[in-house]
């Protein structure tokens, strides 16, 4: 094993990967690129630069832990797959979402008509009330007037029997209407 990752490398120095990196990055550790295209530092040039604290040996332990296992082409085919899937069924989601939000306008678009329609039907019987109270305050009125032109005809009526005799007698006297004799002018 004469090449080691910049996570190997942390290990067996007992340093931050962010050290390594820089080092990498300024100059003072050369690398060189795998098949992968990860950066990998030979040993000799990590012990140039910084001493070796962990055994090489004890490496191969801290992989078997940390490790991940790479992709393979039929993984990769299956997340592709996957991903393909789930595109479709997001656009049918989003086709599904924007049909509710048109459906959704169209039946507030309906209710606001009908609310309009029973506020001008609810405002139409309010002045049909109206009118009828109107017509209901005049009529107790007219009554009024009724009562009163029928109480003044009984009195009329008392007096021209109760002195017929003096009618005769004396000097005509200007007819008055009823409204001059209710209103007493």
């Amino acid at each position: 094993m004469s090449n080691v990752s910049v996570r190997e490398a942390a290990i067996l120095t007992n340093k931050s990967r962010e050290t390594i990196n820089k080092a990498t990055k300024d100059g003072t550790l050369s690398y060189t690129h795998n098949a992968q295209n990860h950066k990998v530092i030979h040993i000799s040039e990590l012990e140039r630069v910084y001493p070796l604290v962990v055994p090489i040996e004890k490496l191969a332990d801290a992989k078997v832990v940390s490790s991940r296992p790479t992709a393979s082409e039929p993984d990769c085919q299956d997340w592709r797959d996957r991903y393909t899937d789930m595109k479709v069924q997001f656009q049918v989601l989003e086709r599904e979402i924007s049909a509710l939000r048109a459906e959704r306008e169209r039946e507030r678009d309906q209710l606001q008509s009908q609310i309009d329609n029973l506020q001008k039907s609810l405002d139409a019987a309010q002045a049909g009330q109206n009118r009828v109270t109107l017509l209901l305050e005049n009529y107790s009125k007219v009554d009024l007037y009724k009562a009163a032109y029928r109480k003044l005809k009984l009195e009329n009526a008392a007096k021209q029997t109760a002195a017929p005799e003096q009618s005769t007698s004396t000097v005509a006297q200007p007819i008055r209407t009823i409204w001059q004799r209710f209103t007493g002018s």
